[in-house]
């Protein structure tokens, strides 16, 4: 893993790719505002994207794209604005996900097989219907315990994670 320490730092982000590349990484994603260049330095170096932010990123990575989740943020901003013509518009921090329609799974790539494809699609449906990931218990990458068994952290504590989940041993 790379922080670059910004959302939108092309340079940085390019470098971050290939440095994980070139230490081995056969698959790259990334949390920026614009997935491009991270998407387009891995397709050119043959390694697989998997993509944030837009459905239709796929476009930059024809041949090694994996999938991704994108916004979809046409209804939200359609409510929004007839809040606001009507003058019942009130500011909120708002978090919704594939639940509540302001996301969406990407297009899958050629390379992914259908049984994959079944699964991936599977998975988005069960937290689409409510399905927390974010169910302890959950451990992070020293051993620390920081979702107890039986607690679910919702969108209000999306913000506030400042450590890592622990790989699973496959």
């Amino acid at each position: 893993m790379v922080v670059t320490g910004g959302w939108s730092d092309k340079a940085k982000e390019a470098g971050a790719a290939n440095a994980l590349i070139d230490q081995g990484a056969d698959v790259v994603t990334m949390h920026v505002d614009s997935p491009a260049t991270i998407i387009q330095v891995a397709e050119g170096r043959s390694a697989y994207s998997i993509g944030f932010q837009s459905i239709e990123a796929q476009q930059l990575a024809p041949k090694f794209w994996i999938t991704g989740l994108g916004f979809t943020w046409g209804p939200f901003m359609t409510e929004t604005a007839k809040s606001v013509i009507a003058g019942t518009f009130k500011p909120a921090m708002v978090r919704e996900g594939l639940g509540q329609g302001m996301m969406a799974v990407a297009p899958f790539g050629p390379a992914v097989p259908p049984d994959v494809r079944t699964l991936v699609t599977a998975s988005a449906d069960k937290v689409g219907q409510g399905f927390n990931p974010f169910t302890g218990p959950v451990t992070d990458n020293t051993g620390v315990v920081r979702i107890p068994a039986g607690e679910s952290w919702g969108g209000d504590k999306m913000g506030n994670f400042d450590w890592y989940v622990r790989r699973r041993d496959r």
